[in-house]
């Protein structure tokens, strides 16, 4: 993997038919987020050879509606991102070396703080200052990690996108 799209899923309901967390779909906002972050991503240029999805509803959701914008994308779905550690979504994410570009759906505060540590290495400063303050549901970062430190290529904020003005 040369290129790690990370993706906080989008706005989910508050609750699930099951009471259950890990059963949560999005709302309709969420929904609508997910597709415009999919759309965003695509219309800069970035498209995933590979997505590793959290199993949870909300993020399976986020990924249905934002690979949208690129159609066919090899999806695989794991229960182990769900409250994953950020070490863990990194390396989920190295697994898959034989790929240009990863894109990852996975769940705060791990994605946050993923997002941050990924910034301030890739030394996008005034990005990860803003992701430490607020790392939107529906974010998404852009790295590559070919090199030894990441270099930042995109950031993009459901509350940024120029359709919602």
């Amino acid at each position: 993997m040369q290129r790690l799209i990370l993706i906080r899923h989008a706005k989910a309901e508050r609750d699930s038919p099951s009471g259950d967390d890990f059963d949560r779909p999005l709302s309709d906002r969420g929904r609508h987020e997910a597709t415009r972050a999919g759309v965003r991503l695509a219309e800069a240029g970035f498209t995933p050879d590979l997505a590793i999805v959290s199993a949870a509803a909300r993020t399976a959701e986020t990924w249905e509606y934002a690979c949208k914008a690129w159609g066919a994308v090899e999806t695989r779905a794991t229960r182990d991102l769900y409250e994953a550690s950020p070490a863990t979504i990194l390396e989920a994410a190295r697994q898959a070396a034989d790929v240009e570009t990863v894109a990852m759906v996975v769940h705060n505060p791990s994605a946050q703080q993923l997002a941050v540590d990924l910034l301030r290495r890739a030394g996008a400063s005034d990005e990860a200052r803003r992701a430490e303050r607020k790392f939107s549901k529906g974010a998404a970062i852009v790295v590559d990690l070919t090199g030894g430190a990441p270099a930042f290529e995109g950031a993009f904020y459901p509350e940024d996108d120029p359709a919602e003005r």
